[in-house]
């Protein structure tokens, strides 16, 4: 019988979805690049109890993958990269893995290394941000849509 190998990832002590690298509207405060929750607080969420439905529903690469493929070093407060799983496409069919830097750090070359070998296993089209700067992997008509959102 093959165990259950399913670790049940929590987030612990990392809030780097919540430290300006997404983008999202929380309760009327804008959430961007360089420009953090306006509800993060130094033990992490002030309203965690009331975060709004995008906050519960959102769930990293790291989170998602329950470390069937993606390390414990890979959690994005270490590796100071969040992927997040993202779709292209007119109907948004295609899938994507969006990694972007966190804690104003340029990705590592070990991380970078490792995203790279990561999607080509899987097939997946990338967008990735190195040094403040962003670059696809795909085909060409990924490249044109990410130029074009």
């Amino acid at each position: 019988m093959i165990p259950d190998l399913k670790r049940n990832r929590e987030c612990g002590p990392c809030r780097e979805c919540c430290t300006g690298t997404l983008q999202a509207n929380i309760y009327g405060y804008a959430m961007d690049k360089g420009r953090p929750c306006q509800f993060l607080g130094g033990e992490g969420c002030t309203i965690y109890q009331k975060r709004p439905q995008l906050c519960k529903d959102y769930k990293c690469h790291w989170l998602e993958d329950d470390g069937i493929e993606v390390p414990e070093w890979m959690r994005p407060d270490l590796s100071k990269v969040s992927i997040t799983h993202r779709t292209w496409g007119d109907n948004n069919q295609h899938a994507y893995l969006s990694v972007a830097e966190t804690g104003g750090q340029k990705i590592d070359s070990v991380i970078l290394n490792w995203v790279y070998m990561h999607v080509s296993k899987h097939n997946i089209c990338a967008n990735i941000e190195v040094n403040g700067s962003w670059y696809q992997m795909g085909p060409p008509e990924f490249v044109e849509y990410i130029r074009n959102c």
